[in-house]
């Protein structure tokens, strides 16, 4: 079973700044960070350190448990995020965002812990530790699972870094709080455990880090509410730090550019403090959360990031100098944690995207030319009606194939229509008959408002048709969106998905111009032809038009289904005989016959 999906709608925005923050605050750089974090839903959100353009991914969280980002090892590469959800198992949205359950399960109420390194020039590896329900600790990535049968101190949460040995070979090195209170070190060269007899607070998390090469820092808080560090040794010191009790340090490479190592905690005081891994500590004077712990990243420019649960229950993000702290005015969840790292966030829609176990009206239509293999969206709207969008007919080669522009050529047959299609098993697929059915104003035109088409489902052997089978979605004209939005939902099979993708967000007119919208949305190729229905679930519109739908995922465009989509329907139901609303002028439909595979 997946993670709930949280209630669609913003978190309540939370303006008190923490206690002895100081009300006048540098801008944060923007672009720099991405944050994940449970919100005050339960669900997890991801955010560049502002409210605008974050993102609810839809993904419900383990009550109480912190999920974890890790930057690709690689330069360019995009991050992973790892996360305990509400059913207790390992997920992960992948860098191409990607959703994937592990199906492995965690001990209820800890957090997984995510690292990379750069295998060969461009190839990121990820590797995440966590507590499995047995309370051993657990690595899984690149392929692999291991159970090191070492048990951990229930209720706490391992680190993980990924490194190059003194050899050039790629390593990883975890850091927990072991089931006898003792700080240990496994690494995965030898598969082995290490005691390192250094006592720490019952219920806290390590935090380890590599100088980039084989030496690895731990950062930890002692049985005594010290803080203490450890080069993976049982020689620890003790930095003279206090810290708040039940909670855990951050440690990052690179601090202040000058030293190798920089750790921020939640000081005995409830406030946010940074040292260089001395015994100079620096208090930034920014409220935290009791019982939560700060996320510590730095820039490959040098830039560094601190997110943390300030004491209004808000993410807050800073750097690691005094008065710096800036609200993004979005809510947690009590006693969770972010994780930040440094890649820049691409803001997502405004709307709430995310994987569904899909709708038995809308479904997938599957292609390919040679070697070519792609796929659209389409919605039965009748018997044997099925909508799609008008370039998945009819297309360019420029846009179908990346070919030279100017030449526009028929689609070839769908290989099957498959209603409902999801990763949950075998569905039934569909044949669909040979011609496809656009508009003139499509066909000759290329007009962004007519970017709708229709093909007709082949009966079943047996006799039945798809509408009976399936269902047929409600849809109606329209005359577009109102001045201001229609509420709208949407829902469609981006390629690069084996589960359909929806999305909850107001349309609103695109160019002011009400025959076609612009949705807060994030749907890749293959989402065209998906339906966009108000809020009482009928069908007004397709995703397609402007740049057929949108050159990038993000925002998503549609276009209105008006009369002459209603005259076009009504022609493919006749079998191509039927009169059509506009007579022989751009609303006239024009039959596609496919072209061959």
């Amino acid at each position: 079973m997946g993670p709930a999906v949280a209630a669609a709608g913003l978190l309540p925005v939370l303006s008190a700044a923490p206690a002895s923050a100081s009300s006048a605050v540098a801008a944060f750089p923007a672009d720099t960070f991405t944050i994940a974090f449970q919100a005050n839903t339960t669900s997890l959100w991801e955010s560049g350190g502002t409210a605008p353009g974050s993102t609810n991914t839809g993904l419900g969280m383990m009550r109480g448990t912190s999920p974890s980002t890790a930057l690709g090892g690689c330069n360019g590469s995009g991050g992973e995020t790892a996360f305990q959800a509400n059913t207790t198992d390992l997920w992960m949205i992948t860098g191409n965002g990607h959703t994937v359950n592990t199906g492995l399960g965690m001990m209820r109420g800890t957090s997984p812990s995510m690292s990379s390194v750069c295998q060969g020039r461009d190839t990121s590896v990820y590797w995440t530790a966590f507590q499995a329900n047995t309370t051993n600790l657990w690595v899984t990535g690149n392929g692999h699972t291991v159970n090191t049968g070492l048990g951990m101190m229930r209720g706490t949460s391992p680190s993980i870094v990924a490194h190059y040995d003194s050899a050039g070979h790629i390593e990883y090195d975890v850091a927990f709080q072991a089931n006898n209170g003792d700080l240990w070190r496994y690494n995965s060269e030898t598969g082995r455990g290490t005691d390192l007899h250094l006592g720490m607070m019952r219920g806290t998390s390590p935090s380890i880090a590599s100088t980039g090469g084989p030496d690895v820092e731990i950062a930890f808080q002692a049985n005594t509410g010290d803080l203490w560090t450890t080069p993976g040794t049982t020689a620890g010191t003790d930095l003279h730090l206090g810290m708040m009790n039940g909670t855990s340090p951050s440690i990052t490479r690179n601090y202040n550019n000058k030293s190798h190592f920089g750790i921020a905690f939640q000081a005995n005081t409830g406030n946010l403090w940074i040292t260089p891994g001395t015994t100079a500590g620096t208090d930034l004077h920014l409220g935290m959360m009791r019982g939560t712990s700060p996320s510590y990243t730095v820039s490959g420019s040098g830039v560094p990031g601190i997110a943390f649960q300030a004491n209004t229950g808000a993410l807050w993000i800073t750097q690691d100098k005094p008065a710096g702290g800036v609200s993004t005015g979005l809510g947690m969840a009590p006693g969770t944690s972010p994780s930040i790292m440094a890649q820049s966030f691409t803001p997502s829609d405004g709307g709430t995207t995310r994987t569904t176990s899909g709708e038995p009206t809308v479904g997938k239509l599957y292609y390919h030319l040679g070697p070519v293999h792609w796929n659209c969206t389409g919605t039965v709207i009748g018997p044997d009606i099925v909508a799609t969008a008008g370039h998945c007919i009819y297309n360019s080669t420029n846009h179908a194939f990346g070919g030279p522009p100017g030449i526009w050529v028929n689609a070839p047959t769908p290989d099957k229509f498959v209603p409902n299609d999801n990763s949950s098993g075998q569905h039934a697929a569909w044949s669909v008959q040979s011609i496809g059915y656009v508009t003139r104003h499509w066909h000759d035109g290329h007009a962004p408002d007519a970017d709708f088409g229709v093909y007709v489902i082949k009966p079943r052997s047996d006799g039945a048709h798809i509408g009976n089978v399936v269902g047929i979605h409600k849809w109606k004209t329209s005359q577009g969106v109102n001045a201001a939005s229609t509420p709208t939902y949407t829902i469609g099979y981006p390629h690069d998905y084996k589960d359909p993708r929806a999305c909850n967000a107001p349309a609103t007119r695109f160019n002011g111009d009400n025959s076609q919208l612009e949705l807060n949305c994030t749907f890749a190729d293959g989402g065209s032809g998906g339906p966009l229905s108000d809020s009482t679930g009928t069908a007004y519109a397709g995703i397609g038009g402007f740049q057929q739908g949108g050159v990038n995922p993000f925002p998503s465009y549609g276009v209105v289904w008006n009369s002459a989509f209603a005259g076009l329907v009504a022609y493919a139901e006749s079998g191509g005989k039927g009169n059509t609303v506009a007579g022989a002028g751009s609303a006239a439909p024009v039959p596609v016959t496919a072209a061959a595979h």
